[in-house]
């Protein structure tokens, strides 16, 4: 009677707890546990490819549209019916992978009825997972051992390596990444994403731009280096609306490339750049303060840097490695055999211009491409949405705002600018003596200079060997520190000769001539590009400008001597204090 009385209890006791009898595996470590490594991959092969089908479903009901058509063109393409893919979803929205793993594999394991699920206690998992993340990425055999001797200490029944694996299996990869791989790997990783849409912008409302070294080795001045690209994309139509290729990027260069995109699609309302010294440079934040252009910083991985590094590996997937010198990116993409040098003697490099002419076509395609994310055109979307500050500006305005500019002390007669003299015109420039003027000057042609004073500009400077030779800023700069190379100088006078020439003249010059004219152009900017909008866009600068036109015409009109009179050092101490008095 005792005997039974006790079996009674035990089947009471039982039936009391039903979900314990019947409790199915729930995760994928304890069905790795139940199986092993290689049956529970097999088992999830399955699961697996049901789950991207499931994710694909998932993305449609979040969007936009006929929701019930497409996910029964889903079903059909897979193959399968509405009413299972719904059922799929329905299943891993509520468990997860394990959800989709067919109901046979998923009876209860040994050790997992209700005697209980696990073989340790909430200390003993605690100990496993610490011990598992440690940065040095312990192996589990490392870990048992570990836990032997915690066990002696505490006492504790020493579990199954299965089980010590099972727990392992349990952590999340979140915080495997954190603990193995570091912060900057878990952003990457696993970091929850914030998917940006541009559709609410305006075109040219912002614009992102950044700097890319071609894969691609060009013939500059007899050399073979590899050309840099300065670029501006549009978000909302993802157009390339500005670019600019050099020698070598700089603060000129990306100024070049935005006044490119304004002059072809007009003033932006805000530019994002990355931390570069070039393009957070005082020069490209006074033209942006001038033309009431917001700048933000484009920080690492996040929706805007992503968009215009995509647009890069775009050029080089679609463009660059089917161009004449194209080395690859890395050194495992090099092409077989490749030696530049080789190609440049044997006259195989593209010029820069080359470059530039063939990017330019490549542009216009691009941009007149379907776009995956826009189902349509980056060209129909400028066309069909409204701009942020539509208008153009004067190419007046432009010209005057896009100077380079320069604070140096004013001198009897004189500027200094790149250690060259600039002798100077205006009588409210004499009245300056020892006092710090801003100069402005257009870096491509160095022989005029604009000064500016209390906000408004008296007078210019001139440069005449610069003026005659039409030298450029990266000249003169080049010049100063290197005086001494007259064999240098004595070839760059040699090219302006043939720099000085028109292009009208291309046609019949022979090509080594032809060579030395084209290496005056140090920087390419993209073709303009043709606009309906003749609309102006007032800036507040045009007064400014036409003041800035009409010096530069007056002084080109009536330019002075080649040089102010020799005088001694003292006459010019005696000139400098007699102005201050009279300035007083």
């Amino acid at each position: 009677m005792q005997k039974q009385a006790e079996v009674q209890e035990i089947i009471e006791q039982r039936e009391s707890s039903p979900a314990q009898l019947t409790e199915k595996i729930n995760t994928v470590a304890d069905l790795t546990a139940k199986y092993g490594n290689k049956k529970a991959k097999e088992i999830l092969a399955t699961p697996l490819k049901r789950e991207k089908i499931v994710l694909e479903a998932i993305e449609i009901q979040g969007c936009k549209g006929n929701k019930t058509r497409q996910l029964k063109e889903i079903a059909k393409k897979h193959k399968i019916t509405r009413e299972t893919l719904g059922r799929w979803i329905k299943e891993y929205q509520t468990e997860g992978l394990i959800g989709l793993v067919h109901e046979k594999y998923r009876q209860p394991a040994d050790g997992l009825e209700a005697k209980g699920r696990r073989a340790v206690n909430q200390e003993m998992r605690d100990f496993i997972i610490a011990m598992f993340l440690r940065n040095m990425k312990p192996k589990g055999s490392h870990i048992y051992e570990q836990l032997k001797k915690a066990a002696e200490i505490k006492g504790w029944k020493l579990p199954s390596k299965a089980t010590i694996y099972r727990v392992i299996d349990e952590i999340s990869k979140s915080e495997v990444v954190m603990a193995h791989k570091g912060k900057e790997a878990w952003k990457a990783e696993v970091k929850p994403k914030t998917k940006r849409t541009y559709d609410n912008l305006m075109v040219m409302q912002e614009i992102v731009g950044d700097g890319h070294k071609w894969d691609i080795f060009v013939n500059w001045e007899g050399r073979a280096i590899r050309a840099e690209l300065s670029a501006w994309v549009d978000l909302r139509s993802r157009a390339i609306v500005g670019w600019c290729i050099t020698a070598k990027a700089n603060s000129e260069s990306i100024g070049l490339a935005l006044k490119h995109a304004i002059e072809s699609y007009g003033l932006p309302g805000t530019i994002y750049t990355d931390n570069g010294k070039d393009y957070l440079s005082d020069y490209i934040e006074a033209v942006c303060k001038d033309l009431d252009i917001d700048i933000r910083n484009c920080i690492p991985k996040t929706p805007q840097s992503k968009l215009i590094e995509r647009l890069f590996r775009e050029v080089t997937d679609k463009f660059s490695r089917y161009q004449p010198g194209y080395c690859g990116n890395n050194p495992e993409n090099r092409p077989a055999g490749f030696n530049q040098n080789k190609l440049l003697q044997a006259g195989k490099l593209m010029t820069i211009d080359e470059l530039a002419e063939k990017f330019a076509t490549w542009v216009k395609k691009y941009n007149n491409a379907i776009h995956g994310e826009l189902k349509d055109t980056p060209k129909n979307v400028v066309s069909s949405v409204e701009h942020f500050r539509p208008g153009k500006v004067e190419q007046q305005v432009l010209q005057v705002l896009f100077m380079k500019r320069s604070h140096v002390k004013v001198h009897p007669g004189y500027i200094r600018l790149y250690g060259r003299d600039f002798w100077t015109f205006g009588t409210e420039i004499d009245w300056l003596v020892g006092k710090y003027v801003d100069v402005w000057y257009d870096f491509h042609n160095m022989g005029r200079v604009l000064i500016w004073y209390g906000g408004k500009i008296v007078g210019t400077a001139e440069n005449k060997q610069a003026l005659r030779h039409g030298e450029d800023r990266v000249q003169l700069a080049a010049e100063q520190k290197a005086k001494a190379k007259f064999e240098k100088e004595t070839r760059r006078r040699i090219d302006e000769y043939a720099q000085r020439l028109g292009d009208d003249l291309d046609q019949i010059l022979p090509e080594d001539v032809l060579n030395r004219k084209r290496k005056g152009q140090r920087y390419i900017t993209g073709p303009d590009v043709n606009s309906e909008n003749n609309v102006h866009r007032l800036t507040g600068h045009e007064k400014d400008a036409a003041a800035a036109a009409q010096a530069l015409e007056q002084a080109a009109n009536n330019p002075g001597p080649d040089k102010p009179a020799q005088m001694s050092r003292a006459k010019k101490m005696l000139l400098e204090e007699g102005r201050k008095a009279l300035a007083q």
